[in-house]
């Protein structure tokens, strides 16, 4: 996983190889030279690449991927009149860095993303300052199960980038979220997780010193540091994934907590 301040920096490359849903980079990357490159970004234990075309000079790209909504950062009541629908699954946010080469940009759907039923109306949608305006479809592959979709043209704006139709979506979110990472003192345990989301079902492993695997938020209480893993299923069968890391520790022996009756 990286960060905004622990980043992954790639230099004149086209693609990584070998991504794929068990291998992806979660968090932000960034692509430096003048190549066509496949951002290998993911999340939730779904490889969901962001594509650009080759910059007509050298420049620097930053592109991450998220599994949740844009519409808290940006109200989807403001877009172009063309787009019906906005993505409330996902979001994709490609930066350019440094250079002034506009590049096309092409997203990827699976089970993960919002249903539709007509590929040819499927839009890239882009936050431009103002509205999330519509980049068109210049091209599209796969099917209603899986593909990808390319803007009709160089994109002027950069920031947010979403999934969008000129009909209807069915948005079912596909998430899974195992908590922040924690530390706790032995016999001292935690609860993992959050609030169930109704249709959902749950799986964590290892079951070991778990209140319950098959919910939301259980109660774990290891001896060890351990890492657990949740993998949610939701009503159409989407599964997504997350870990979440549990630190045991001691207090030093010179540190002595006494209390007073």
């Amino acid at each position: 996983m990286t960060s905004e301040t622990e980043i992954i920096v790639l230099q004149n490359l086209t693609k990584c190889l070998n991504a794929q849903d068990s291998s992806f980079i979660e968090g932000p990357v960034i692509k430096k030279g003048n190549q066509a490159f496949e951002f290998p970004t993911g999340n939730n234990g779904h490889y969901k690449p962001v594509s650009i075309s080759a910059p007509a000079a050298y420049c620097v790209y930053k592109a991450g991927y998220l599994n949740e909504s844009a519409q808290s950062i940006h109200s989807f009541g403001s877009k172009d009149v063309s787009l019906n629908e906005l993505s409330e699954n996902e979001y994709w946010k490609l930066d350019r860095l440094s250079g002034t080469s506009d590049v096309s940009v092409t997203l990827n759907w699976d089970d993960m993303s919002c249903g539709f039923d007509t590929k040819a109306n499927l839009r890239i949608a882009a936050w431009n300052g103002t509205l999330w305006a519509d980049k068109g479809n210049g091209a599209s592959t796969g099917d209603s199960t899986a593909g990808s979709i390319t803007s009709s043209s160089a994109s002027t704006h950069y920031g947010y980038f979403i999934l969008a139709t000129l009909d209807t979506f069915r948005c079912i979110p596909c998430r899974a979220y195992a908590g922040k990472d924690k530390t706790i003192f032995p016999g001292g345990g935690t609860y993992l997780g959050k609030t169930a989301v109704g249709g959902n079902t749950y799986l964590w492993e290892p079951s070991v010193n778990i209140s319950d695997h098959s919910i939301a938020n259980p109660y774990v209480d290891p001896a060890s540091s351990i890492q657990y893993r949740v993998e949610t299923t939701n009503s159409i069968g989407c599964k997504a994934s997350d870990n979440v890391r549990v630190n045991v520790t001691t207090l030093p022996p010179s540190l002595r907590c006494l209390g007073s009756n």
